[in-house]
Order: C-alpha cells, then structure tokens, then sequence
C-alpha cells in the first residue's frame, strides 16, 4: 500500500522482464512498462510487495507482487537480479502466508502454474478463463476440444489434490469446468 516506495515500481518491471525472458515465447509477457509505472499512483493500495536485500542494499535484490483484497491475497509475479537459495520460495510463498496470517487474510491464492505449491501447502484449483480465437482454425479446434481438455485438467488438480496430507473441509470443492 502506501508504504512501497516508487522507486520499487520499476525494478518490479526489470524483474518482471527478466524472469519471463528465462521462459522464451512461453512466458507470460503480457504486461509491459507502462502498466508497472501506473500501479504506483492507482493500484497502489491493492498491493502486497516482499522484498528482500542484501545486507546493506538500497535496491532490492529479490521481490514479488502480489494483489490484495478485501481478505483475499493473489500472488502473481516475481523476479530478482541474482539467484539466491530459497529466495523464491521466501519472497512468494513463506513471507506472505506469515503476513496473511498476521492481517487476517483467509483466502491466499498463490497463483498459477507448478505443482510445487502443493509441496508448499496449496491445493490445486481450477481457474477460469476467458479467450476469443479470430482465426477460424483455432476455434475449430477449441470448440471441438475444450470439453476434452477441461476433464483432462479437472482429472489432474483431483488427482494432485488426493496426494495431499490435508483432508477433511480444507479440500476445494471438485472444479467444474465451463462448458
């Protein structure tokens, strides 16, 4: 919130750049310079950042972006100048769950993509998403395919799920795909 400094707001953007050009044409490059410089004077209050230094540091070294609502967080994206052990996992997963749990959060989504945030305690749970495919070929395909891919995915979080130590009424409910 009011709290992160403006000069946060463009390392997020070279961290941001920098860890999706490890990914090549996979990577979620959809946000660009200008959306990082306007989260500073609009978003602002709806953020969670973690950064870390070095002992002495100015700049952070490591940081991640997360979003807030309400009692919900959502992490999002991260990124660091160096690699450093653990950093990621301190920076994404370890520091905001203990800041949820010091503020109250209830709900912490950590995001998508990675089994490893099972190993972290998070359930798999389906999310929702929304494309319109102009070239006639593609939607073909989808059309004809995304009941298919959806059962496959819903298949996979189930089966992820039920490796989990935790049962009981913490288990998501089973993710229905949209059809």
């Amino acid at each position: 919130g009011e709290q992160i400094p403006r000069s946060f707001f463009p390392v997020l953007y070279d961290y941001y750049k920098k860890t999706n050009d490890q990914f090549g044409p996979w990577a979620a490059k959809f946000l660009n310079r200008r959306f990082f410089q306007g989260l500073y004077p609009n978003f602002r209050e709806r953020l969670l950042i973690m950064a870390a230094f070095d002992e002495g540091g100015k700049r952070p070294m490591g940081m991640s972006f997360l979003l807030k609502k309400g009692e919900s967080i959502i992490g999002r994206y991260w990124g660091s100048s160096r690699w450093a052990d653990s950093l990621h996992f301190d920076a994404c997963y370890y520091s905001p769950i203990e800041w949820a749990i010091e503020n109250g959060v209830k709900r912490f989504d950590p995001g998508a993509g990675s089994p490893h945030k099972l190993r972290r305690g998070f359930f798999a749970v389906g999310n929702y998403s929304l494309h319109k495919f102009r070239d006639p070929v593609l939607r073909n395909i989808m059309e004809t395919y995304v009941g298919e891919i959806n059962r496959g995915e819903s298949d996979r979080i189930r089966d992820m799920n039920h490796t989990l130590p935790l049962k009981g009424p913490y288990m998501p409910k089973e993710f229905v795909p949209f059809r």
